[in-house]
């Protein structure tokens, strides 16, 4: 009947890596003329960016020996919603250590310590929901 409305709803899902706007399009026709048709499509915009939750541990010896190597491990963890771009990881040892190397998971590098600050990247992407662990 004239005068009537309805909604409908459209639900979708955004890959967990993507930083985009969405464009929405919506047109609506009849088999009965319009007086107005300019009205008949609406575009609206929705700007979408990514959203993480990266948790840091760090586990080390309940007692280190003076001379000797101290293995502290390095845990991190992207609990989402989104995929982490850019991750870059920064160590800073206390006075009196030397950085010796870290065990790397395949797609992340050492990008070299500057005084007792050590800095791991990686290009790749970082997938919600996963962990990576520095030895």
């Amino acid at each position: 009947p004239a005068g009537a409305a309805a909604s409908v709803t459209a639900i979708g899902t955004v890959s967990a890596s993507v930083m985009i706007t969405l464009t929405n399009v919506a047109t609506v026709t009849s088999d009965t003329p319009d007086l107005d048709a300019s009205d008949n499509t609406v575009t609206a915009t929705t700007p979408v960016s990514p959203q993480v939750d990266l948790v840091l541990t760090l586990q080390t010896p309940t007692m280190g020996v003076a001379g000797q190597s101290i293995w502290v491990t390095t845990t991190i963890t992207n609990s989402g919603p989104s995929d982490a771009l850019g991750t870059v990881v920064t160590i800073t040892l206390p006075a009196g250590t030397s950085y010796s190397y870290t065990d790397l998971p395949d797609g992340w590098s050492d990008e070299g310590t500057v005084g007792n600050t050590v800095v791991l990247t990686t290009a790749n992407v970082f997938t919600a929901g996963t962990s990576v662990e520095f030895p």
